[in-house]
Formats: structure tokens, sequence, C-alpha cells
């Protein structure tokens, strides 16, 4: 092969190696275009072709040749290049395609988790933000990146404030908090607590590049935590503020007061009747009236916040006063609103309030002796009738301390059975012949010997034992009319008392069955007293109490009749056997005109309507004539016997029915009675 053989050899061969590389430049394109420096490289090879073609047909032997091993060399070199380059470049770009699909997968398992996930810049704009986040805080993830956050998504009093918190984090002047709860701003407006974990993110370098924050969105915890503080403070029924809340800002008040030296006075509010009002209409409309009591109270005390429930029937308000005038003004002012009619499911319902008044600092200097002191000023206007308002004086506290013992034991006297019954017999005037008993209750207290029913029942009403006794009582004079009648004293009526308690409780007639059922008594030798007051108070109920009684086989009389005379046209209405005259019309009888022209109407009244007259109280041998010449049919008072114990009474029987007693014609006594 000569020379120039070979020449063109070397070129041809440089060329198909230059003509290979220019492919793989070009095979090397990427589809998007975006990688020009290998369009660069492929035209350079193209030229370099061309500048060996015209060196191959236009240079001399010699140079072309020396020209072509150098073409060659280069061209074998530039294609080694080529591949090199190639494969760095394919390798880029898998690491690009691998960091992405690995930035797509980072961004599938935070947009999975529940957590709210916020990146910001140094700017303070958001990177970064998951679904949660997103969702919490109302727009789109796209849409959300690179607002401003502080700007948009903090509380405005707090915007400035956490801005400069977080430049000095950029520059790293302050340490960050790990772990923090802050409120944010939806894109609607709402606020929300979020418990934030933040860290501070950075390159590779180390210098700060932004912050990335997990947050856990606590607003309904917040809330649920808000509602339990609420009803830790706050009654339920009313929304006042409890017994806690008052004290705690009595004390504010009352510290505030002994620095400056204002007087407070406590108003302390007791309901008046409202057990009576939930045994005549049921709890929810005792509740509703409560409901309202509250919100009256707080209109007349628009300007205090330690208006409160204390709890049951009790409310109280500390008012900054300058004298007893001021505070005497303010609490008539609350009675006139409370004593207003209420509207209550359709029926219109009247309570009062008993309100008790205390000063301090001149009765009290602290909360729980002011609150003492003003219970014991309301339970007195309470005692006195009720709708009425009372200062505390000195001993109103033994006085508390007197009835909060008698609560305390007469809870223990009833799993004691520290209750008996006495009986007082019931006597015909114009024959003579017992007829009768009425069952009284006594309270043998230890160390204080038998106690009347008076000083007891309002406070076993009070505590809600009145049902439980009445119930004892009813079935113990059950059984011992039935021990009488064993013993041959047959025909005796034993009257029962019952209480407002038991009569609008939940099965007063179940009670009556239950002690006639387990004591084998005759029903039609059980006679129930209810007062006049209750029969009237709710008469379409009462009526059918009445209708029941009489439906088991019992009777009913009507006890202290008189005292509601305005209303005895009433009474023509109730299936009743006997009516009694109030003692307190008989306890005058002999001396006033007036009452003698009273209790002869009554029994004139009581026998047009069918009913048999006991007249009670009955003392002396003149109130009786009195009684006999009206027509009285049954004489019941000290003069004939007093409450008798069991045995006393069985003696009395026993005596009677030996020496029967009759009423002798013409006399003004009764032997019996005597």
């Amino acid at each position: 092969m000569n020379a120039d053989h070979l020449v063109v050899a070397i070129f041809v061969v440089g060329t198909l190696v230059q003509l290979a590389a220019a492919a793989l430049a070009l095979l090397s394109i990427p589809l998007s275009g975006k990688h020009y420096a290998w369009v660069l490289l492929s035209c350079g090879l193209v030229l370099q072709i061309w500048r060996r073609v015209y060196l191959l047909f236009d240079g001399a032997s010699g140079s072309r040749l020396h020209e072509g091993v150098s073409a060659l060399v280069v061209s074998v070199f530039m294609l080694l290049s080529v591949v090199g380059i190639r494969s760095i470049f394919r390798s880029m770009i898998e690491t690009s395609e691998r960091l992405r699909i690995e930035q797509g997968r980072t961004q599938e398992y935070v947009d999975l988790t529940e957590a709210l996930v916020v990146g910001l810049d140094r700017a303070g704009r958001i990177a970064l933000i998951n679904r949660a986040g997103a969702r919490t805080l109302g727009g789109q993830k796209d849409a959300l990146l690179g607002e401003e956050w502080h700007a948009r998504f903090v509380p405005p009093e707090r915007s400035d404030g956490e801005r400069e918190l977080f430049e000095k984090f950029m520059l790293g002047t302050a340490e960050p908090i790990e772990v923090f709860e802050t409120p944010i701003v939806t894109i609607d407006g709402e606020r929300r607590s979020v418990v934030w974990h933040k860290a501070i993110q950075r390159d590779k370098e180390g210098h700060i590049t932004g912050t990335l924050a997990f947050g856990t969105d606590v607003t309904e915890r917040r809330e649920a935590e808000a509602a339990v503080e609420h009803l830790t403070h706050h009654d339920v029924l009313t929304g006042l503020p409890g017994r806690a809340l008052f004290e705690q800002r009595a004390e504010l008040m009352m510290a505030s007061a002994r620095q400056d030296g204002t007087p407070l006075a406590l108003l302390f509010f007791d309901v008046d009747d409202l057990k009576g009002v939930n045994d005549r209409y049921g709890r929810p409309v005792a509740d509703h009236l409560l409901w309202e009591f509250a919100d009256r109270i707080t209109e007349a005390f628009p300007d205090q916040n330690t208006v409160a429930r204390l709890g049951g029937d009790e409310f109280c308000v500390l008012l900054s006063v300058h004298d007893t005038a001021e505070a005497d003004a303010a609490a008539e002012k609350a009675r006139e609103a409370l004593r207003q009619p209420y509207r209550l499911y359709g029926k219109e319902i009247w309570s009062t309030a008993s309100v008790g008044i205390a000063w301090c600092p001149k009765d009290a200097r602290d909360v729980e002796g002011l609150l003492w002191r003003g219970d014991a000023a309301a339970r007195k206007a309470r005692r006195s009738g009720g709708n009425s308002q009372c200062r505390y004086v000195s001993g109103m506290r033994g006085d508390m301390i007197r009835r909060l013992s008698l609560r305390h034991d007469l809870a223990a006297a009833v799993a004691a059975e520290q209750f008996v019954l006495h009986y007082q017999p019931q006597v015909r005037i114009d024959t003579g012949d017992i007829v009768g008993a009425e069952a009284l209750i006594r309270w043998n207290r230890p160390d204080h010997g038998l106690m009347a029913p008076a000083n007891f029942i309002p406070v076993l009403e009070e505590i809600g034992l009145i049902e439980t006794v009445g119930e004892w009582v009813t079935r113990e004079a059950c059984a011992q009319a039935v021990a009488w009648q064993e013993d041959g004293f047959r025909g005796l009526r034993m009257s029962v008392n019952a209480s407002v308690g038991q009569f609008r409780g939940k099965d007063f007639l179940g009670v009556i069955r239950d002690a006639l059922d387990s004591t084998g008594l005759d029903p039609h030798d059980l006679q129930i007293e209810i007062t006049e007051t209750m029969a009237i108070e709710d008469i379409h109920e009462a009526l059918e109490l009445v209708a029941g009684i009489n439906a088991i086989g019992a009777s009913v009389a009507i006890d202290d009749f008189g005292t509601g005379h305005s209303q005895l046209v009433y009474l023509k209405r109730f299936p009743v056997r006997t009516v009694k005259i109030d003692r307190a019309f008989i306890m005058d009888l002999e001396a006033s005109e007036s009452d003698q022209v009273l209790v002869s109407s009554m029994i004139a009244l009581a026998h047009g309507l069918h009913f048999e007259v006991v007249a009670e109280g009955i003392e002396t041998e003149g109130q009786l004539a009195l009684l006999q010449d009206y027509g009285c049919d049954c004489a019941q008072g000290f003069l004939c016997r007093p409450p008798l114990a069991v045995d006393e009474f069985a003696a009395f029987l026993k005596a009677h029915a030996r020496a029967p007693h009759r009423v002798l014609s013409g006399s003004t006594s009764v032997s019996a009675c005597t």
C-alpha cells in the first residue's frame, strides 16, 4: 500500500470515528431539547469531518499523512470523550429521575400523615405543605405555596411578634422553640389551636434555609377542655357561676374592699316553696322556674359578675354598696322582680324569695363566713313566712348550727327508727263514743326527748325524707289499728296525715295500697287527712288523688278547714267524708263573736255538702258546749285526751269499754272528754 492509499485509509477511519461520535452525541440529545451542549458538540464534529475531507483532496501527500494520523488520534479521543460524557450525562439524568421519584414518594408519605406539615423558607413563605395542612388552612396545596405565613395565617395581634421571632431564628440569634402551641387563622377566618413540633432546616454547608414544622390540630380538644372547665365552675341548669367560681371572685372583691375600705353586702336568695312546685308540677317545671329565677336575678344586677347559684334553691350576689339602705333597696328591687308570676308550660306560677343580707367586714371577713351568715339570715326570712328580707344579726349563727345539727340527726333518725306514733282520740259529741284516732308522729331524739312534729316535719321536707317517713307512718298506723281490732276494739277509724310531699309524690296511692295489703286493715277503717290548701292549690290533680283514695276504699278528710275559706266553693267538688275545723277558730270561740259566726257557718256549710265535721283543739267545756249547739259531729283536743302513747291509748280504750261515757242531755260537758 502506497502513501496515498494509507492517507486515504487513515482519513476514512478518522471520519468514521468522528461520524460515530457525532451519532452518539445526536442520539444522546433528550427529547426535551434542554441539553444544548450535545448539539454544539455534534456541530463541531461535522465541521471536523469537513475539514479532513478537504485536506484529503487538497493537501500534499506528506502533510496529508501527518494530518490524517493526527486527525485519527483526535477522533479516537473525541469518540472516547463523547462516550464518557454521554455516560456521565446519562448517569446525571438517571440520578435526577431517581430524585424526582424519591421526592414524589416523600410527598406521598407526607400527605398520608394526619399531622399538619408546613415548611417555610427564609422569607417566611410556605415552601412545603401537605394535604392535612392545606385542609386545615382551607386552601389547595399549590395555591398555598409561596403565601407569607405570618401575614396570612397568624392572628393579627400575634403576627408582628411571631415574625420578629422567626427572623431571629433565621439569623441564628434565638434558640428555636421545639414544641409550642399557637392559634392560627384559616382562609375562612376561623381560629384554630395547633401544637407544633418545629425544626430548623439547614443546607450541606450548615446555613439556615428555613423551618419545617409538624402540627396537631387540638381545637376540639381545647374546646372540650373549656367546656369541662365551664361546667366545673358554672351551674349546668342556669349557666350562672357556681360556688367555687363565686368564692374566687368574692375573694378578689373582698381583698380590694379591704384596701379601699368599701363595705360589701351579700344578698343570699332562697326560692320559697321550690319543693312544693316540684311536687305539684314536676321536675321540668321546677327546673324552668329556677332558670327564669336566675335570669331575673341577673337582670336585676346587670353590672355584677358575682351573681351565682350556690346549689338547690340558693342564689347570691355580692355588691359594693355605701350603706344598709342601699343594700335593702337592692334586695327589695330583686324581690319585686322575682315575685312576678312565671308562665311555665302553660301554667301561671307564683313564686317568691327570702333574702338574707350579710355585711363584709362587719359580719364576716372571709367568703365562707359571709355565706354562712347570709344563709342564716335567709332562713330566718323564710321562717318568717317567706317573701321577705332579713339582715344578719348576732345569734343567728347559733340558730344555724342547731338547724344543721337537726338535719344531721334527722337523717340518722330514719335509719335508727327513732320515730314513734302517738294517738289522739276522736269522740262523737252526741254519744261520747270513741270513733277514731289520729296518728301523730313524735321524734324520740336522743338527749332531747320527744319532739313534736312542728319542730322537725319542715326539716324532713327540706332534706327530702318526708316521703320515706310518711310511708312508715302510714304502715305503722295501719298495723296498730289492726292490733286494736284484734283486741276487740272494732269500728275504730285510723286517721293519717299526708304531707304536701307525700300527696304530690310519685306513688302516694301505691303507698296506701301497700300499707293496707301488708297489714290486712280494712280500707274503710283508714282515713287520709289532707289540708284545705293542698286540696285547692291544684284542684284537678287533687281531685284525681282523692278519687283514687276513695277507689281503694279509704276515705279523705279535709284538715285545717276554714284556713282557705275564700275558696270553699271548690270543696263541693271533692268526694270527701270529713272536714276538720282548724284549732285557730276554736281557740277564742267563747270570747269572739266573729269566731262563733264563722264556726257555726262552716259547720252549716259542711253539713250542707254532706260532710262530717270534726272540731280540733277543744280545750274547755265552754268550747265543747258551743260546738254541740252548732251541731258539730266529733270533738278532738286536750279536753278529751292529749295524744297518747300506744299503751296509754290502749288503756284509755279499755277504760271506756268498761264504763261507756255519753253526752248528757242539756249538759255542757262530755264525760268521755273529761
